[in-house]
């Protein structure tokens, strides 16, 4: 969105996330995951995969794009985090944006996997994106469990939000159970892609168990999964968005936030 400055502190002055045209657009990221979130379950039967994969790739690198600028200038606007009384708000938005990009980031890569699997010629090409889809499975509940306290310390924001999170991790649970998550993958992913087992005999014998019918299923099922927890993130997103800044001096905390924001972009990244 492209907002004149003066009108940004006038018609958003009541949220800290008005203070520049970047964050103004923080106001769009429901829409897109709606959009982007949704989409595979609804259109996956009339679609092929690479049809899919075509449209929903984009759609996240894009997204995912929006999410690093916004991050490179977020520091910008400490002071206010720093300022806000009491719920602090703003610093736990910042931390829902980074569990979103997680999430996007899982949600574009696994889509990528999908891809290249599907299209694969060869037996040892398709076991190869089953190892790099296992990786990305395993790196990803890793790091979502680093995130779960404080997720769940904002899920309990309303009802909704509660039974979501609920939802959400009885779904990771059964997938982590009916994938066997504990053995298998983290045993592919420890043995064959994350580290190369130095027993070869071992190594090999890992690789010619891979079922690719049933790998496909496992990362189908993932990717289902990753859509529904994005979701979850939007929602939490809306629960973090409203900080009351009032008290602050937004002039001079916007002039020094403009500032930062016209290094960002002559640095060309």
């Amino acid at each position: 969105m492209a907002f004149k400055n003066d009108k940004l502190k006038t018609k958003y002055k009541n949220s800290a996330l008005c203070l520049s045209e970047k964050l103004v657009s923080f106001y769009t990221l429901r829409f897109i995951h709606n959009t982007v979130g949704k989409h595979f379950p609804k259109t996956a039967k009339s679609m092929t995969t690479n049809e899919y994969c075509n449209l929903h790739i984009p759609r996240c690198a894009s997204h995912l794009e929006h999410l690093r600028e916004v991050i490179d200038i977020s520091d910008g606007i400490e002071e206010i985090a720093e300022k806000v009384d009491g719920n602090k708000r703003l610093t736990e938005f910042f931390r829902v944006l980074n569990f979103n990009s997680l999430v996007t980031i899982t949600d574009l890569e696994s889509t990528i996997i999908l891809k290249n699997l599907t299209n694969s010629v060869f037996e040892i090409e398709r076991k190869y994106h089953i190892k790099l889809a296992n990786l990305t499975i395993y790196e990803f509940f890793n790091t979502y469990d680093k995130y779960r306290k404080e997720i769940k310390d904002i899920s309990t924001r309303t009802e909704e939000l509660t039974e979501s999170f609920k939802k959400i991790n009885l779904k990771i649970r059964d997938f982590r159970k009916e994938n066997d998550f504990d053995k298998k993958i983290n045993e592919v992913r420890n043995k064959t892609i994350g580290h190369i087992e130095k027993d070869y005999k071992l190594y090999y014998k890992i690789v010619s168990e891979i079922d690719i019918q049933k790998s496909l299923k496992m990362l189908g099922s993932f990717i289902m999964l990753v859509n529904d927890i994005m979701e979850f993130s939007s929602d939490c997103m809306t629960q973090t968005d409203g900080t009351d800044i009032s008290g602050i001096d937004i002039d001079e905390t916007y002039e020094k936030l403009k500032n930062k924001i016209e290094e960002f972009r002559k640095s060309g990244k």
